[in-house]
């Protein structure tokens, strides 16, 4: 387990705006972001070569060197975990994985230093995408299956739990209006909207207002 992050763990400022990334970002490229008037990161935690998407440049994991930086740019950070197909599970996938998953999610959080209390974001465009592939006549049920139990876990583990469902295109932004359910589990529904930003090698996301007292959106800002 690495050292516990130095930074606060606060409520989202409504309506800010991010990016999001599988890749590593330098403390250089963070600061470069904040002067861009985008306030934190959504980064994986990890996406690898063996995970779902494909992509050009292989996926580099968010470690507790990165963190730091990112931090210290004045970013603030937000966690995404990416479901992973386990071909063992076959024939219970979902709910298997969602348990196995969770605690992983859990144990990746705490070796990078996130603090509890942070909102850990699952990529569910990618658990429907599994779930269509291995189970395409119940894939409604593995999708909910796999999600009630992954969330269990980390919230088992100290954290929130987030839906996210922005899986566009580099360059697109993804608008969340949280909806809070499930023992504090954050749901993002209304996504849409382009991204004007000159970093079109990155997505971005925008917070919504972020307005549930009892349950916000929580990130780890840098002291």
């Amino acid at each position: 387990m690495s050292t516990i992050l130095n930074g606060n763990v606060e409520t989202a400022t409504p309506n800010a705006t991010g990016v999001v990334s599988e890749n590593a970002i330098s403390q250089i490229t963070s600061k470069r972001f904040l002067d861009e008037n985008y306030l934190f990161s959504l980064r994986e935690i990890n996406k690898d070569a063996a995970s779902l998407s494909t992509t050009e440049i292989p996926p580099y994991p968010l470690s507790h060197t990165e963190a730091v930086g990112i931090l210290a740019s004045g970013l603030a950070l937000l966690p995404m975990y990416t479901p992973r197909r386990l071909e063992e599970f076959i024939d219970d996938w979902s709910k298997v994985a969602g348990t196995e998953q969770g605690i992983n999610a859990v144990e990746i959080l705490k070796t990078i230093g996130i603090p509890l209390g942070v909102c850990v974001w699952l990529d569910q465009y990618l658990v429907s995408d599994i779930t269509k592939d291995d189970h395409p006549n119940t894939a409604k049920n593995n999708f909910s299956d796999y999600t009630e139990n992954w969330v269990k876990e980390v919230l088992r583990g100290g954290y929130v739990a987030g839906y996210y469902e922005g899986n566009y295109p580099a360059g697109n932004s993804t608008t969340p209006t949280p909806n809070c359910k499930d023992r504090g589990v954050l749901q993002l529904t209304n996504c849409g909207g382009s991204s004007s930003s000159q970093n079109q090698n990155y997505k971005t996301i925008t917070i919504g207002e972020n307005s549930d007292s009892s349950c916000p959106i929580q990130w780890l800002k840098g002291e």
